[in-house]
């Protein structure tokens, strides 16, 4: 199996944002907007590798990442554990009816990558009784579209404004301080470190940010354990609870009118974090 790349291109996002406590109430009113965006986003993707084959066999991987991670418009990306996709979808839901901003739910695509990976390990790591697959082969597969995955996810979040994870004990064991907190997922892992280091856009000179240096900490004890956890340092991640969602709501519909992530900026004004 052979896969050709192409060395991707973006812009670049502005803020992120750490949700905390948010419950599972909120948002239950805009439940069915938010599932109606993921299966949309869920929608464009493909169902057979045949049209991205070349002649010699192999598969055009700008073209089956196009298809597969493609390139939607959003002002929002969504950062949550698997067991939260029932509050990410009302989120996003209820982002689209009070503000009109469009989210990217990213387990849209790890589940287009768990699909995409089936499909090619199918095609070319089976082994010839046809009940079980060539070791090295699959893990070929994997990293190739793990690769993909990865990129993808990155194009997004630099194209998106702003990045919203959900901050649960799904998908964060919190350390003795903001600094060594945890988590056994490799894609939350992936998309706050990228987060973390991606170039952050200026936004224009009539779009301002406020910002002050804040000292903070967290203090719960980890507990539980995980095959495999990684360090996540979500200090750069300004914290956001629901009421001040609610609170961003009701601002945002007082004039003057402006763009809703400027309201939500001056809301939650950037913190940088000192520690001693």
């Amino acid at each position: 199996m052979t896969i050709r790349y192409q060395v991707p291109q973006g812009g670049t996002m502005h803020r992120g944002f750490q949700i905390e406590g948010l419950s599972d109430t909120f948002g239950t009113e805009s439940d069915s907007r938010g599932r109606a965006i993921r299966d949309k986003q869920i929608s464009t993707v493909r169902s057979t590798l045949d049209a991205y084959l070349s002649d010699d066999g192999s598969l055009d991987a700008k073209a089956l990442s196009k298809a597969w991670f493609p390139a939607i418009k959003a002002d929002v990306f969504i950062s949550h554990s698997h067991n939260d996709e029932a509050k990410a979808l009302r989120l996003a839901g209820w982002l689209e009816q009070h503000f009109g901003l469009n989210s990217f739910i990213d387990s849209t695509v790890w589940n287009s990558a768990d699909a995409l990976l089936k499909k090619i390990d199918d095609k070319y790591c089976m082994q010839e009784n046809r009940t079980s697959y060539d070791y090295d082969k699959r893990n070929l597969s994997t990293s190739h579209v793990h690769m993909m995955l990865a990129m993808a996810i990155t194009e997004m979040i630099d194209r998106c404004e702003c990045l919203f994870f959900l901050n649960t004990p799904a998908s964060i064991t919190p350390g003795k301080t903001i600094n060594e907190a945890k988590t056994s997922s490799p894609w939350i892992y992936a998309e706050i470190a990228i987060s973390k280091t991606i170039q952050k856009k200026q936004l224009p000179s009539s779009r301002r940010v406020l910002e002050f240096v804040a000292m903070d900490s967290v203090s719960k004890k980890a507990d539980g354990s995980v095959p495999l956890i990684h360090e996540l340092d979500v200090a750069h991640l300004s914290r956001v609870s629901e009421m001040q969602l609610h609170i961003w709501a009701i601002k945002s519909c007082l004039p003057p009118k402006s763009n809703p992530l400027d309201v939500l900026y001056e809301l939650i004004p950037v913190r940088k974090y000192t520690h001693l």
